[in-house]
Parts: C-alpha cells; structure tokens; sequence
C-alpha cells in the first residue's frame, strides 16, 4: 500500500479486543508521530502485546479503527500494511545464513538480485555484522541474533518498526547495549518505533514518550519523566518506580492531615483525596529549618547500599521508605528516633484510576 506525505504517522481510536469473553485491550485510542519511539508498558496479562499485534495486522480489532498516513489500515492484511516487526525469540530461520535471513523479506517482496544484495550489505554494516554475512545464527551470540532479527525487520524500508519485547531473552549488559544500540540507530534512520516491554528501566531509557497500561487500557501517556515525577493513577505510579503511599485525613478546615498533623501539598487538592504518594528519593532527613511537613517516625529497618542507604521507617501506623545519598556519618540502627521531611511539591494526589 501507498501512504501520504505523514507516512509514520500512526493514529489509533476506540480500539477494543476480547477472545472468549476476556477483554485484551480496552477502547485504547493514541497517536504516534512520525519517527517517534514508544513504549508499551505494562505487566503481563496488560494487553500490550495485543495491541502489538493489532497494529500489525495479525489480530483484528472488535472496534475502533487504525489509520497510517490518514489512510484507515483496520483490516488491511499484514502483508500490505509493510510493518517490520521484531519477536522476543528472534524467529531465524535456521538454516539460512545470516544474510540469506535479511534478504529473505526482500525476495518475497520480488526485489532483484543486484538491489537485495546491496540492501543486505548495508543492513548488516548498519548493525555492525557485515563480517558474518557467510554464518548460520547458532554461530552468533544471543545479541547477534537479535541484530539480525533487527537488520532483516528494517531491510523492507518499513513504515513502522514493531519490537515485541526484543531484548528480554538477553542477559542484563548486552540488554543495556543492545537497546542503547537500538535507539541510537532508530533515532539515526528516523523510523517511527513501537517497543513493548515489562521494563520499567528499558522503557525510561528509549522511549520519547511511554503508554501505561494495565488490564486492557491505557492508563497514561506520557514522556518518561512526565510518567516518573507526575503519575496520574496510583497503578502508574507503583509500576513506574518505588513510591511511598499513605492514607491522609481531612480536617474540619478542609486542610489535609497526615499522623495528627498538617500536611501541605502544592497545587489544588481533590474534594475526594484520600491517599498521596512520595518517591522514596524525595523524602528527606529533616535539618531543622523546614516550617512544613515534617514529621517524627521511627526507624524499622537500615540498609547500607553502596552510594545511597535505604531506611525503612514508620510514621504513625504508615511504613515508607527513605533514601540518603552520600556519605552517611553516623549509623541509624533500628529503633532510633527522627524526624522526616515531605517536600510539598514532590508530593502527589493518589487516584484509583
């Protein structure tokens, strides 16, 4: 198929899937640009993957409609929608050398011998394995093979990149070098990129922007630090990171309260603000000059983690944790008595959904 001039453009509305009665996705509608990367994010069972696979064409939605370029490829079948999309499980063919691997697309597309022979050279040399063109995958490492799998899913000049968790067979390092590799060459050839992971940490480090997602809808959209430091629902701000939520009261003023005393948040606060949230970095040893939001808690647990120690404390009837920074002087052994401050700009509404 052919695509106007904002091929790339990808524009999903009211999307829904169910099999057997069990709904994937859940009216999902979202927007990606052209030569933009995105995460789906999620736990398992979220509907990430579905969605994925709706996009592709392998599964068809119930409801809503998928347009590419303004042109609406709902039911368009994969192999016109010209998708290159990359498995957890490399899916090489095995007795194929690799650049028999990142022609084969290219061969089905009719491409002549002389134009395949040179794509496949420049594929290979993109992803630095031009010198194992002659090798079977087994001989290459489990980061090789992903390379590959990469090279041949961009041989066909695709529209979109679909990568459904293509790193998480990989050990920790070459993950972090492969998807730091990724996003370098994504952001050089300016391919528009769906990435679905479970990876909190891998979704931070590539995404522009970051699709949350949890029992079939989307529960935020947003860059990484928009998703850290501003979670719109308590599911995103538990998954995306460690936070500290606790139960506040409201005073006869309308003024919040947090263990018999008064706590200040900025911003305007919901008539039906039950809970806030704290990231464990932002809470703070209280100095002495703070006129707000300090309050005494008491030590539980102390952990020594190299450049930061991690206390484990208890505000009330509330457990949260803290995170000191640096050199720490003096110990902090269970027990101890101290005083905790709650920055009012760091600190978040709590909303179910």
């Amino acid at each position: 198929m052919t695509t106007t001039d904002n091929a790339g453009l990808l524009s999903l509305s009211g999307i829904s899937k169910s099999f057997n009665g069990y709904t994937a996705v859940r009216d999902a509608s979202l927007t990606i640009n052209a030569g933009e990367l995105v995460c789906f994010l999620g736990p398992s069972g979220c509907g990430k993957t579905t969605l994925l696979r709706l996009i592709s064409g392998l599964e068809t939605p119930d409801s809503g409609h998928i347009t590419l370029g303004g042109q609406d490829i709902t039911h368009a079948p994969p192999q016109f929608r010209n998708f290159g999309m990359v498995f957890q499980s490399y899916s090489l063919f095995p007795h194929l050398t690799v650049g028999k691997n990142v022609a084969y697309g290219l061969r089905c597309r009719k491409w002549g011998r002389v134009d395949t022979r040179s794509r496949v050279q420049e594929m290979l040399e993109l992803v630095q394995l031009a010198e194992h063109i002659d090798k079977l995958p087994h001989q290459l490492s489990g980061g090789q093979q992903q390379r590959v799998a990469i090279a041949r899913a961009l041989a066909g000049r695709p529209h979109v990149l679909l990568l459904d968790e293509p790193f998480s067979a990989l050990d920790a390092k070459v993950r972090a070098q492969l998807r730091g590799d990724m996003r370098d060459l994504q952001s050089r050839l300016g391919i528009t990129t769906i990435l679905v992971t479970h990876d909190q940490e891998e979704a931070m480090t590539v995404a522009d922007r970051i699709v949350v997602m949890k029992d079939g809808r989307i529960e935020q959209i947003g860059s990484g630090p928009e998703v850290y430091h501003h979670p719109r629902t308590a599911f995103v701000a538990g998954f995306v990171g460690d936070i500290n939520v606790l139960r506040v009261q409201r005073a006869a003023s309308g003024a919040l309260m947090l263990a018999g005393l008064p706590l200040t948040i900025h911003g305007p606060v919901d008539n039906d603000c039950v809970r806030v949230g704290i990231r464990p970095e932002a809470v703070t040893l209280a100095v002495g000059n703070e006129t707000e939001n300090c309050f005494p808690a008491t030590v539980v647990k102390s952990q020594f983690m190299g450049k930061q120690t991690r206390l484990e404390i208890v505000l009330a009837d509330q457990f949260l944790s803290l995170e000191v920074y640096g050199r720490v002087n003096i110990e902090i052994p269970p027990g101890d008595q101290l005083a905790v401050f709650l920055p009012p700009h760091e600190i978040r509404q709590m909303n179910e959904h």
